[in-house]
């Protein structure tokens, strides 16, 4: 029998946290586990996990870290501490709708019958962009931002512009294995991990909405509308970020540039 497991990071998310729990808590499908992970809230946030690890009918492992990892690195460490054969990304501000977890994985099912279980891989969905109140301001987060999941699959498009949003991901043990560590200078976690799954797998994507996508201010990431400005400002740090290499040439060296987290991917 699979094992459902759910990776949540937490800081100071005390103001929107019941909500996100809550809406896991009556998800049709039930997980088995939802691992946390909080990187030094000096909220409520501890004594919200705690009260709520209470009465869910699923384990909850509440883990606090010793040092602030920031958001990349806090996700790398609790998909480390997943147990399950298949892992949901979760950000603490967010509420997901009653058939996330299995319309994802009927979705995951049809992947892994086409690709193969041993194949790494990650499926994201659409989102429905709110407000801090849960006031609609978009139906579709991909509409919104302007971008085409459907070319995300292709890597030197994925390479500019990530289209698989954390908190919509579902990946899979294999997935899990080839990625992890996540590169020390990955962008986003996210990102790294869609190009591990394009590179070595596969990614698929759901156009279906399955979470409310809160906007509040406070967000690491954010909908943010794709356009000229945006990708330039990828190349921008694209350039920024750029590692050197020595690359040998007819026994000649010479200077290769390009990102950090390429380098070490491949």
């Amino acid at each position: 029998m699979v094992k459902i497991s759910i990776a949540l990071c937490t800081y100071n998310g005390e103001k929107f946290l019941q909500e996100q729990l809550a809406s896991i808590a009556a998800q049709s499908l039930r997980p088995d586990e939802l691992v946390v992970c909080d990187d030094l809230s000096n909220d409520n946030t501890i004594a919200i996990l705690s009260e709520f690890k209470t009465w869910a009918q699923f384990a909850v492992h509440i883990h606090r870290n010793e040092n602030n990892l920031g958001p990349v690195k806090n996700f790398e460490k609790a998909i480390s501490l997943c147990r399950g054969d298949y892992i949901f990304l979760c950000d603490q501000d967010d509420v997901w709708l009653p058939n996330k977890i299995e319309l994802s994985l009927q979705k995951m099912a049809q992947m892994e019958a086409a690709y193969g279980a041993d194949a790494p891989l990650i499926l994201h969905t659409d989102a429905r962009v709110v407000d801090a109140k849960l006031n609609l301001i978009a139906e579709s987060l991909w509409h919104f931002q302007k971008s085409n999941p459907a070319k995300g699959k292709i890597l030197n498009r994925l390479l500019l512009q990530n289209t698989a949003t954390g908190c919509t991901i579902l990946l899979n043990e294999a997935l899990k294995k080839k990625a992890l560590p996540i590169a020390e200078d990955a962008m986003m976690h996210d990102w790294w991990l869609a190009l591990v799954a394009v590179t070595f797998g596969h990614l698929e994507c759901l156009h279906e909405p399955l979470i409310l996508y809160r906007q509040h201010g406070g967000n690491d990431t954010g909908a943010k509308s794709w356009g000229v400005l945006a990708a330039l400002k990828v190349l921008l740090n694209f350039y920024s970020r750029a590692g050197v290499a020595m690359h040998v040439d007819s026994g000649r060296p010479k200077r290769v540039t390009y990102p950090a987290y390429i380098k070490v991917a491949f």
